[in-house]
């Protein structure tokens, strides 16, 4: 299982240069992102057995989420679910 302590920190291209950014911010479209903290916040829970309502809460609770909650539609959601029940198998 993956976890977010080995994720490469992500480079940032300016004008002085490339330079490392420690904090990624997350939008509803970084799925594997939002799954992965998802498991290491909440590793006790079936995502078989989520509300969307409650998922979409978690997400938007996360410390590295930063989108308009209402951009999220029940796609998005379907498709956090579904990664996080692959991950967990």
């Amino acid at each position: 299982m993956w976890s977010l302590k080995y994720r490469a920190t992500p480079l940032i291209w300016s004008r002085k240069g490339i330079k490392h950014c420690d904090k990624i911010d997350m939008k509803w479209l970084d799925v594997t992102d939002i799954v992965l903290e998802l498991i290491e916040k909440h590793p006790e829970v079936d995502p078989r057995n989520i509300r969307f309502t409650d998922l979409h809460r978690w997400v938007c609770e996360l410390d590295d989420f930063d989108d308009v909650p209402d951009r999220c539609n029940e796609r998005i959601l379907e498709a956090i679910q579904t990664q996080w029940l692959e991950e967990k198998e």
